[in-house]
């Protein structure tokens, strides 16, 4: 499979800047849901978004967002946005002063 930008591209742009990439996979062999599950796992605040034609058959494109810069949440009459969004891998450690 091969990944666009390569490596070396992304390593010389990457401390600067958030980056997208991308690859093109034959669509028999994967689902966008396992193609998720694969590279996200139990991720936190992973999405996959997905293209719609018509409102009822799948469209063309997928995609899969990891750890995002911002987080946007909608309650009922409320609507908040995280600009500043943490990844912690153990959140359930406590913090220690």
């Amino acid at each position: 499979m091969k990944a666009f930008p390569d490596f070396q591209d992304f390593e010389k742009v990457y401390p600067q800047r958030s980056q997208v990439m991308w690859t093109t996979l034959v669509a028999d062999l994967e689902t966008p849901v396992s193609a998720m599950l694969k590279l996200a796992g139990d991720t936190p605040n992973s999405f996959l978004l997905e293209s719609v034609e018509g409102g009822a058959t799948r469209g063309r494109y997928s995609f899969i967002g990891l750890r995002p810069d911002l987080i946007w949440r909608y309650f009922g009459d409320r609507a908040e946005i995280n600009r500043r969004a943490l990844h912690e891998d153990d959140a359930f450690t406590p913090c220690e002063e």
